[in-house]
């Protein structure tokens, strides 16, 4: 795919020790996420000690998938993202330097792109309602079934944030992203074209997915518009900032709405 993230060292306008070229690096990402796979593995160890049932959307949904082909397989998933990752910067000739200031310059726009977020999703709310009172819809998909329906603990919360920003990411902006701009180019789109339309088809396919399921929403306009908006700010920071910068700010916007603002 020749989008705008996959340039290679010597395509980016500005320069291959810039700042912009280096958050969008394979490796920096994956030093980026790090901490955020370490600790969704350990938080899933941790709950699983005290009966709590894995919940993150496609976090747990993935676990649970690769959970029924083996007992160990569910732990796999953390190993998948660094390979992929790996992999990419290998076959993509990208450069193996990691800076630290480059990643907490990345955790800084994952702040600042959460916080816009949490603003667009009050907005969205007070303009439209459908979002339970003052409450902001998360951008989570519950795709894993909690039965009993027993309400989640802050730590369940708090561990599904990060699985989803994570994991929703792969999907959705890693995965699905490319193999949708490669579809509309092989319907002979141009570039530009080929890259709106599959913004804005995973965008859809991503706000749908959150009324899909046992735990799938009653669809209501404002949280429906919201997310698929969410989905293309993700998707373009995906696509212009890199993949590690959509993760950080999916998994602090989920943070922040989904646990810190809900007490």
């Amino acid at each position: 795919m020749n989008g705008p993230h996959l340039h290679h060292d010597g395509e980016d306008p500005f320069g291959p020790g810039s700042y912009f070229h280096q958050t969008r690096r394979p490796i920096v990402c994956l030093a980026f996420l790090a901490p955020l796979l370490a600790a969704y593995e350990v938080g899933v160890i941790w709950l699983a000690s005290r009966d709590e049932p894995i919940h993150g959307g496609a976090g747990g949904w993935l676990r649970q998938s690769l959970a029924e082909t083996g007992a160990g397989a569910a732990f796999a998933l953390p190993a998948v993202v660094a390979a992929i990752l790996l992999g990419w910067n290998f076959y993509g000739h990208h450069r193996w330097e990691v800076r630290w200031d480059t990643l907490g310059g990345m955790l800084g726009e994952s702040l600042l792109a959460a916080s816009l977020l949490v603003g667009a999703a009050f907005g969205t709310h007070a303009l439209l309602g459908d979002g339970g009172a003052g409450d902001a819809p998360t951008v989570t998909v519950d795709l894993a079934d909690d039965a009993g329906g027993a309400p989640r603990s802050t730590a369940a919360n708090l561990v599904g944030a990060v699985g989803a920003g994570v994991y929703e990411e792969l999907l959705f902006r890693l995965a699905l992203l490319p193999l949708a701009y490669g579809l509309f180019r092989l319907l002979r789109c141009g570039p530009r074209g080929a890259a709106a339309l599959a913004v804005v088809s995973s965008s859809l396919l991503f706000a749908l997915c959150h009324h899909l399921g046992p735990q799938g929403e009653v669809p209501t306009l404002g949280p429906f518009l919201f997310r698929a908006g969410a989905g293309g700010v993700l998707a373009a920071l995906f696509w212009w900032r890199g993949f590690g910068v959509a993760v950080g700010a999916h998994a602090a916007y989920d943070l922040i709405a989904g646990v810190l603002l809900a007490g």
